[in-house]
């Protein structure tokens, strides 16, 4: 490849923990199999980071605070931020003009803010698609099936960033 760039594949694996109680599983052979199945080959080195899921019970903000991007918390159904990053941008943005224009930087309404907003509607859903699949995994054959439906009722969040 030119300037001897060389090419990298970013594969990820996640454990909702909605079953906490159980001991954690080993992901690495999990992403091994994925892995093998994609043609990677060469998985190291493998990096594990936790990640904040999405609940629309969280509280996102505190005088002087808000959470956004991955620290509010990422999509809870595939584990995915990006897109849902840009729009928690563009929620905190015009909060913190709010509170500019006021001089009150308690953020009260910000978490209210967020689940009324486009972004919010998003997340619900998969929060609730989460809770359905993840919650009703251990039946036989459920969760291939609530996989296909999700694929088809929760498509991906891609922000209008105008």
């Amino acid at each position: 490849m030119p300037g001897g760039a060389r090419p990298l594949h970013n594969l990820g694996l996640f454990d909702t923990r909605m079953y906490a109680a159980r001991r954690a599983p080993d992901l690495k052979p999990g992403l091994e199999e994925y892995a093998r199945r994609a043609g990677v080959s060469n998985l190291e080195p493998i990096q594990g980071h936790p990640v904040r899921l999405y609940s629309p019970l969280a509280r996102l903000s505190a005088p002087r605070l808000l959470l956004v991007g991955d620290a509010a918390g990422v999509d809870p159904l595939f584990g995915e931020g990006i897109g849902a990053s840009l729009a928690y941008g563009r929620v905190a943005a015009q909060e913190i003009d709010r509170a500019r224009s006021v001089g009150d930087y308690r953020f009260a309404g910000f978490t209210s803010r967020v689940l009324a907003s486009d972004l919010g509607d998003y997340l619900g859903l998969r929060w609730t698609c989460a809770q359905l699949i993840y919650g009703l995994a251990p039946l036989p054959g459920f969760t291939l099936m609530a996989w296909a439906i999700a694929r088809l009722i929760a498509p991906s969040y891609h922000p209008r960033l105008a």
